[in-house]
C-alpha cells in the first residue's frame, strides 16, 4: 500500500513538472511572439515616419523652387561655387544621357531668395529629410538635365536619402525645372535663370 501511495505521489510530481515545462515553453513562444510584433511594429513606424518625411520635403522644395531663384542662386552664385559658375555639356544632352550637375555636400537648397541674401536652408546633404524622422538623410542633391531646345532646357531637382533605417526603399525624390541657358559655348553652357518647378513622376515609395 506504501509502495502504490509513493507511486502515485511521484506521478502526481512528474506530471507537475511535465506541466510546469509546457507552461515554460508556451511563455517562451508567446515572449517571443510578443517581442516579433512590438519589432515589426516598430519598423513600419520608422517606414511609414521615413516615407512621409521624403513626402515632406518634397513639398517643401517643389514650394522653394517655384520661383526659380534659389535653383539660379546655388548653381551661379560664387561664394558657392569658388571655382566659377556651374556649367554642363549642351551637345551631350538626350532624355537617355541626362547631364547631372551635382551640387557640392557643403552647398545647401533655400526655402527662398531675398535680393540676392538666402532664406533658411530646406534641405542638404548629410542633413535629416525633414523633422518627421530621425533616420532618414539626404545623401546627395543634383540638377539632371535631360532635354534642351537652343536655349531652353528641360531638367528636374534629383534628392536621394541613405541610412535610412527601415527596410523601405525610399526612393529619390524629384522635382521639374525649366531653364534658361547660354549656349555659346556649347561644352560649358551656363544656366542663365530657372523657371518654376514641380513635382515629377517619382514618388518616394518603396
Amino acid at each position: 500500500m506504501g509502495n502504490r501511495r509513493q507511486f502515485i505521489r511521484n506521478f502526481a510530481s512528474g506530471q507537475t513538472f511535465i506541466q510546469v515545462l509546457v507552461s515554460l515553453g508556451l511563455l517562451s513562444i508567446l515572449t517571443l511572439s510578443i517581442l516579433t510584433g512590438q519589432a515589426f511594429e516598430s519598423a513600419e513606424t520608422i517606414a511609414l515616419a521615413e516615407k512621409l518625411a521624403a513626402l515632406d520635403l518634397k513639398r517643401t522644395l517643389t514650394a522653394a523652387l517655384a520661383d526659380g531663384k534659389v535653383c539660379s542662386f546655388v548653381l551661379n552664385d560664387l561664394s558657392l561655387n569658388p571655382g566659377g559658375r556651374r556649367t554642363f555639356n549642351i551637345n551631350l544632352v538626350t532624355a537617355t544621357n541626362p547631364q547631372v550637375i551635382p551640387l557640392a555636400t557643403t552647398t545647401p537648397l533655400y526655402a527662398s531668395i531675398d535680393n540676392g541674401t538666402p532664406g533658411p536652408i530646406v534641405t542638404q546633404a548629410t542633413l535629416p529629410a525633414s523633422v518627421l524622422s530621425s533616420t532618414l538623410t539626404v545623401s546627395s542633391i543634383q540638377l539632371s538635365i535631360g532635354t534642351c531646345a537652343t536655349s531652353t532646357c528641360l531638367g528636374s531637382w534629383v534628392v536621394a536619402f541613405g541610412n535610412s533605417s527601415s527596410a523601405l526603399n525610399v526612393k529619390p525624390i524629384s522635382i521639374s525645372t525649366r531653364l534658361t541657358v547660354d549656349p555659346t559655348n556649347p561644352a560649358k553652357t551656363t544656366i542663365v535663370s530657372c523657371q518654376g518647378g514641380g513635382t515629377s513622376a517619382s514618388c518616394p515609395t518603396s
